[in-house]
Order: structure tokens, then C-alpha cells, then sequence
């Protein structure tokens, strides 16, 4: 049986983001062959609602924005290189509000749908969000991911504007936005997502990482 060594992060927001899952699991014999962690996991909250994760490998990758537009802030540049030293899994998307109502007994939101992302939470309201969650599943510790682990995972270091290229005209297969949102949010998973898998990496709801650090200029 494969031995499981990991934390979770979670991605925070003025609504609530994507959970991520890191592990320190090597590789293990199993039949002449090597085994790593399962690709893809899910975890029980309760009442038939799970948190699907997705594992995102150890890596290198150029953190910062590639100009200095809309889209970059001043502590992110220049540009550098980052490894992420240990796969993580990451939430294949936004926390929900069915998510968030599982753990923490009721809902916030404005914009009511089980299906969709929880919102009108503060910083203080993720991080009890956690600790309960942590409470709840045990056997890992959530947490928000690092600044550079979110770069990593939702592909904002290749060197194009956005994870599919720099086709702007795509952005709607991939994200709600002012476009073609209605101003309002709408159910996780209904748009494409990036090469991992995961989804809702733009628009729908903005989303915070863990404090932006030395450790995210290196490696993590």
C-alpha cells in the first residue's frame, strides 16, 4: 500500500479558490515496476460531496508576468526561474459553495448554486475554512498554495499571454469574464481547462495564493 505524505493548499479569494495538495511520496516497486502517487484524487467531505484533486509533478518553470501590463505587479518581475521541488495536487477547481457549506454549515455567497465558487469570504473566513477542513478529513494539512506553486500549476509561466497561447479571441472557451459572465458567477468545470486539467484558471472568481516570499524567487 502506497504510503501518503501530504498537504493540502487552498487557494483563497474574495470568493474562495482552488485546493492544492502537495506530496513528498517517492515512488514506490510494486510488481517490477515503479508507482507514484494516484493522478487524480478525491476527498469526502460528507452528504456525497468531494474535493477532486489533481497531482501536478515537480518541475521548473519562469515565474512573472512576461511584460509589465494589466497583468503584473510590481514585485513580480523580472522574471525568474522556480523548481517546485515536490509534486502537489491542486483542486481541479474553485472551492464550491456545496464545498464550503460542508465544512463550515452555511453559505455566503451572492451568487447562489451549489456547483458554484463561494464568494463574499474574507481572508479571516478561509483561513477557519481550514482549520475546520483540516479538523473534518485529516491525515494532511490544507493550506493556501505558495504564489509560485499557483503560477506553476495553472501554466502562467509559459512564455505566452495566456495557458492556451496568445490568441485573445480563445479567452471565452476557457473563462468568464466581463464578456460573457452576466456579471454574475457561474458553475465550476463549464469552460476548458489548461494542460493539467485543471479548471477555471482564469476568470469566474479572482483568487489569492499564500504570501509572495523569498522561497518563491528559488524553489519550493
Amino acid at each position: 500500500m502506497l504510503r501518503q505524505m501530504w498537504t493540502v493548499s487552498l487557494a483563497a479569494l474574495t470568493a474562495l479558490g482552488c485546493l492544492t495538495l502537495a506530496t513528498a511520496q517517492e515512488p514506490k516497486e510494486a510488481g517490477g515496476q515503479k508507482q507514484g502517487p494516484p493522478k487524480e484524487i478525491a476527498v469526502g467531505l460528507g452528504g456525497g460531496v468531494k474535493l477532486e484533486m489533481t497531482l501536478i509533478p515537480a518541475g521548473k518553470f519562469t515565474m512573472g508576468p512576461l511584460d509589465r501590463g494589466w497583468d503584473a505587479y510590481g514585485n513580480e518581475s523580472p522574471r525568474h526561474d522556480v523548481r517546485i521541488t515536490e509534486p502537489f495536487y491542486l483542486g481541479k477547481y474553485k472551492v464550491t459553495q456545496e464545498q464550503w457549506q460542508a465544512v463550515m454549515g452555511d453559505n455566503p455567497s451572492s451568487f447562489k448554486g451549489p456547483k458554484n465558487p463561494v464568494e463574499t469570504v474574507s481572508w479571516d473566513d478561509c483561513q477557519k475554512f481550514l482549520e475546520k477542513l483540516n479538523k473534518k478529513v485529516g491525515g494532511g494539512r490544507f493550506s493556501l498554495p505558495t504564489e509560485a506553486q499557483w503560477e506553476y500549476a495553472s501554466g502562467t509561466g509559459r512564455n505566452t499571454m495566456y495557458y492556451f497561447g496568445n490568441d485573445e479571441s480563445q479567452l471565452a472557451e476557457y473563462a468568464w469574464y466581463d464578456k460573457n459572465s452576466g456579471d454574475k458567477t457561474h458553475p465550476v468545470g463549464a469552460k476548458k481547462p489548461n494542460a493539467w486539467g485543471l479548471y477555471d484558471g482564469y476568470g469566474n472568481v479572482w483568487c489569492a495564493a499564500s504570501i509572495y516570499g523569498a522561497k518563491d524567487r528559488e524553489a519550493v
